[in-house]
């Protein structure tokens, strides 16, 4: 009864990380700190913090969590209010995101690419910010190499293309809409574009995870008995 307790408070543990998404696919939220991004090309790189004002697709308001930037020529300011669509990575319905279904597997190698601020110096930042951005529009700065990208690539046809993409998400402005002519949106200023949420593992990586888990109890285990025999 213990261990299936123990089980069940790290499933709702982790469910609390994760967002789920409501009916209603909008969000409305503001940019509340950029603290932790770093000084690049007149703007800040890296991750920014977002506080929601209302109730919406990913959480209820007053509800802080991460965004990364994907449009370079169209920044917000902070607390500037932003009613953003949600668009799950997972569907391949992108008609209501800046580039459209045809931009699908960039948007996805985006996030991926997001995830590379955490494990890296930040002197590569500005690098990987605009990889990000050069893989939309043309006249973004350019990266000093083309080693993000190809990472970027390489990771996607390895692990990305059958990678579990629900909790994924791109948040564009509410006023973009996606037609045959491409993106329609009224000028410049309202097209920001944002991705947050999180890759989850593939059910083999938790299988490993398990058996490391189920590695480190033995061994503890085993040491204490061999403590208690002393």
């Amino acid at each position: 009864m213990i261990r299936r307790f123990r089980l069940l408070s790290i499933a709702l543990a982790v469910s609390a990380i994760v967002p789920s998404v409501a009916s209603a696919q909008m969000q409305q939220l503001q940019l509340t700190s950029t603290a932790s991004a770093v000084p690049a090309f007149n703007t800040r790189v890296g991750p920014y913090q977002a506080t929601t004002t209302a109730n919406g697709a990913l959480f209820n308001s007053g509800t802080s969590f991460t965004v990364f930037c994907v449009d370079f020529f169209n920044p917000i300011g902070l607390n500037s209010p932003f009613t953003a669509h949600v668009t799950n990575l997972a569907t391949g319905n992108m008609g209501n995101t800046r580039f459209g279904a045809a931009e699908l597997v960039d948007y996805r190698k985006t996030f991926y690419l997001t995830t590379q601020f955490a494990v890296t110096p930040q002197s590569n930042w500005a690098d990987i910010q605009a990889t990000i951005w050069a893989m939309f529009v043309s006249g973004s700065p350019a990266p000093s190499t083309p080693a993000w990208q190809t990472l970027a690539d390489n990771w996607y046809s390895s692990t990305g293309v059958t990678a579990d993409w629900s909790q994924a998400f791109v948040l564009s402005d509410v006023n973009i809409s996606y037609g045959s002519n491409g993106p329609t949106y009224p000028g410049t200023g309202g097209v920001q574009e944002f991705v947050a949420g999180q890759i989850v593992p593939e059910p083999s990586t938790y299988a490993l995870l398990g058996t490391g888990m189920l590695a480190v109890m033995f061994a503890a285990r085993r040491r204490k008995q061999g403590s208690a025999n002393v």
